[in-house]
């Protein structure tokens, strides 16, 4: 059995809590999912598997007096007895004052239309994860396409997925619930 730790600091101007969802659970199963501002992620890593385990984090700060969010995410390998490799950090280069997402209806059964506030320079990625911070699908959006898309999720088991729209120039996240 490889063991290993995870430390990850959190800390962001503006936010008082976290939540967050590390993939795959069984790799960090007594992790807390929530935590303060200022403080940090501090949880064993197992690997029972003998084989390297790719390990992904999608971290969600709270803006604080605002419904705005700061989204982390981060992923590394879990190698050995003493290495973890750091694959990516993607820092969230968003402004809370900037443009806004907006899911409806809510919560969602069949299908779901995500408006975003903003112009897309550029095309951009919407990307979905369940409550684990597991990805589910991609959804490229051309730019010019309007500030909408509908986004089918007839298929989707129920539960909560976090929609992320996102290009190298910012990155929203909103939650959706899904009946």
């Amino acid at each position: 059995m490889h063991r290993d730790t995870l430390l990850y600091p959190l800390a962001e101007e503006g936010v008082t809590h976290w939540e967050w969802n590390i993939s795959p659970f069984w790799a960090a199963p007594s992790l807390t999912n929530t935590g303060d501002n200022n403080g940090e992620i501090n949880s064993p890593l197992i690997n029972t598997s003998e084989q390297p385990v790719d390990i992904a984090a999608v971290l969600i700060g709270r803006q604080t007096g605002s419904e705005d969010i700061v989204v982390k995410q981060f992923k590394f390998k879990l190698l050995d007895d003493a290495t973890c490799a750091i694959v990516s950090v993607e820092p969230s280069k968003a402004s809370p004052d900037e443009g806004k997402l907006r899911l409806y209806p809510m919560p969602a059964d069949q299908r779901v239309m995500l408006e975003w506030s903003f112009v897309l320079q550029h095309a951009a990625f919407i990307d979905v994860y369940n409550s684990h911070g597991v990805f589910q699908e991609k959804i490229r959006v051309p730019a010019g396409e309007g500030n909408q898309k509908q986004i089918d999720t007839g298929t989707w088991s129920p539960g909560i997925y976090y929609i992320t729209l996102s290009n190298s120039d910012f990155k929203y996240v909103a939650k959706l619930v899904k009946i």
